[in-house]
């Protein structure tokens, strides 16, 4: 079955357009149905329900001066000229963003969409400043200069509304367990925790010691591993031999990011491979340099999915998102006559079709 079937079988009760009152039940109706009834309104566009007869098919244009302002734009974005790989892609995207925006207007929301009302009413107003007219007024004008047609906050805005929906659409599934345990499974990599160590570390300071930090930084490994002094019992102790330092001695399992972040990637890639249960050192970062004692390391695991099931499903859902957006996509562009101009570069010739 397909959009053009899906449509006509919804009945058709009155040649008028819906009031206001109704367009939410309709509305309503159409997010409750399933994501393929949500795409069957691209069905929409090649029948007119107001005669009850069938229209001319939609094409979508792809004229020169369309491709001129993508290319315009890439230039500015990129600071050259796109290859044709590249230039295809902003084509298509053109053109699905094109065809999303024909849903949008099926459901009459660039009509009825408050933040699209509000946007063409400033508009207006700071055309032609008359505060004597009403809002009324003023966006009847924007209709009959076809403003929401070419606008680009309100062509974002409909983008986002049909987009909302498939994504709400794909989001409202709920996986089983096992499609949990397979999404996990597949995308291990994704979710693995990396190696991590739980340390404790004496700070000396760069500020303070200055040319005499090295040679002090030697010393405090030494005297520390001579005195066997261990940090699981004798942490008070240890802390005087370093300086005033912004993070606590003990710091619990990090990972090489985490230390990284914290202590400098220099520290964190010395501090993540050091022996077990002895002083080391002494190990450089951004604020000096230190004695470690490494207590415990983990290597990398894959969690248990009871663990990490909210991240998993999180991901899952955004996967469904992508693959619902591209089935609408590919169902909207298999009923719709797509024409492609010449490029500007090449000189406009007789348009190109799908």
């Amino acid at each position: 079955m397909d959009f053009t079937d899906l449509v006509h079988a919804q009945p058709v009760t009155s040649s008028e357009p819906p009031t206001p009152s109704e367009r939410p039940s309709r509305l309503h109706r159409i997010l409750r149905s399933p994501l393929l009834h949500f795409i069957a309104i691209g069905g929409l566009l090649y029948v007119t329900t107001t005669q009850g007869r069938e229209a001319e098919p939609v094409a979508i244009d792809v004229s020169s001066e369309d491709i001129a302002q993508l290319v315009d734009e890439w230039k500015r974005n990129v600071g050259r000229e796109p290859n044709g790989e590249e230039l295809d892609r902003l084509i298509g995207q053109f053109v699905d963003d094109s065809l999303l925006i024909e849903v949008a207007r099926s459901f009459g929301w660039d009509r009825d969409d408050p933040v699209v009302q509000r946007r063409l009413i400033q508009n207006i107003r700071f055309l032609d400043a008359a505060p004597e007219k009403s809002d009324a007024q003023v966006l009847d004008e924007a209709y009959a200069l076809d403003m929401h047609e070419s606008d680009i906050v309100v062509r974002r805005r409909l983008l986002e509304r049909v987009r909302l929906v498939i994504a709400d659409r794909a989001r409202s599934r709920t996986p089983s367990d096992e499609q949990l345990e397979a999404y996990l499974r597949d995308h291990a990599e994704d979710f693995m925790r990396p190696i991590r160590v739980r340390l404790t570390q004496v700070h000396l300071s760069r500020d303070r010691r200055r040319d005499t930090l090295h040679a002090d930084a030697k010393a405090l490994v030494a005297s520390l591993s001579e005195a066997g002094l261990d940090p699981s019992t004798h942490l008070d102790e240890i802390v005087q031999y370093g300086d005033p330092f912004l993070l606590q001695p003990r710091l619990p399992l990090w990972s090489k990011r985490r230390l990284g972040e914290r202590l400098g990637p220099a520290f964190a890639e010395a501090a993540i491979d050091l022996p077990i249960g002895e002083w080391s050192g002494p190990v450089v970062s951004s604020y000096g340099e230190h004695a470690v004692w490494v207590h415990e390391r983990r290597e990398a695991e894959l969690p248990a999915l009871a663990e990490i099931r909210d991240k998993v499903m999180a991901e899952l859902h955004r996967e469904w998102e992508v693959e619902a957006l591209r089935t609408a996509l590919t169902e909207l562009r298999g009923q719709v006559e797509i024409r492609i101009a010449t490029a500007p570069q090449d000189g406009v010739g007789n348009p190109a079709t799908n």
